[in-house]
């Protein structure tokens, strides 16, 4: 990190603070505003990184080692969400931003179903061209608190939703590590273990805790081979952890499947946080 001397009493000027994610795919830029601070930000492949930046990041990348290995193999593994803003100095431009960096981030990691990295963040300042840049440390959590529909209004909207809750940053982040888990019976246990924490509260044992909060968000219970599909998760679930038992990749992908699915829809009923003791049946309609 370069340390750059910020004198007392400096007068506020827009700086453009970039915070840099690795192993992220973006379809296409979004733009958007946030508050607190009242900041114009655009989210982007690198490769779309406008000419007023390019050259400053680019520079910063290759002085950090990053650019050279996130131009080769796939492309589009690394993302900027840029911010420009006004400030003091570096770094308040690098603190007010940050919050709003991660939760972005979070709301990402929960739109793709997928997991990143954050590589770190640049302070750019556009009058001198002179760049503070700051590596996340090892012991930076490796997940970007993120395949995704970028509308700027929806993308807004959940991240209003998930950063609603104490617990909703982590309820997004615990979803996106069960999509993101290869083998189809673990993902399954770690869906299910989210299911039931959303309804570890309610009367019953854990399999009336998961039946409830799929009625309660009015998720339907379907079949599979025979079995309700809260039945074969259990299963699955009850063989994994008490016999260390893998279910049969087909069964287990397609029950992963419909339980992610009623994930999904079952995290934004529930406002994100769990279901209290004496919560209804069934999720009371919206006014009209």
């Amino acid at each position: 990190m370069s340390e750059l001397d910020e004198p007392p009493g400096m007068a506020e000027h827009q700086f453009v603070v970039v915070w840099l994610l690795g192993d992220c795919f973006l379809p296409r830029e979004l733009h958007f505003q946030t508050k607190g601070p009242d900041a114009d930000v655009v989210v982007f492949p690198f490769e779309g990184l406008d000419s007023a930046v390019d050259g400053l990041v680019a520079d910063a990348l290759r002085r950090c080692g990053i650019l050279g290995t996130y131009r080769t193999g796939r492309k589009r593994q690394l993302a900027a969400i840029v911010f420009r803003l006004s400030a003091v100095g570096w770094e308040a431009a690098a603190s007010a931003t940050q919050p709003n960096a991660e939760q972005l981030m979070t709301t990402l990691a929960f739109r793709q179903e997928g997991l990143g990295r954050v590589l770190g963040s640049l302070v750019l300042d556009p009058s001198s061209g002179q760049i503070m840049t700051r590596l996340a440390p090892d012991s930076h959590s490796q997940i970007t608190w993120l395949p995704f529909q970028p509308e700027e209004q929806e993308v807004v909207f959940q991240w209003s939703r998930i950063h609603s809750t104490p617990q909703g940053p982590t309820l997004a982040r615990f979803f996106s590590e069960a999509c993101q888990e290869v083998n189809p019976t673990a993902s399954v246990v770690r869906l299910w273990a989210l299911l039931e924490a959303l309804g570890e509260q309610l009367p019953g044992s854990k399999l009336d805790h998961v039946r409830r909060v799929l009625t309660y968000a009015r998720q339907s219970d379907m079949d599979i081979d025979g079995l309700p599909l809260t039945q074969r998760a259990w299963d699955i679930r009850n063989g994994f952890m008490h016999h260390g038992r893998l279910a049969a990749t087909d069964l287990a992908t397609r029950v992963r499947s419909e339980l992610k699915n009623r994930l999904l829809l079952v995290l934004f009923q529930v406002d994100w946080q769990p279901l209290p003791r004496n919560a209804p049946r069934v999720r009371p309609e919206e006014p009209t």
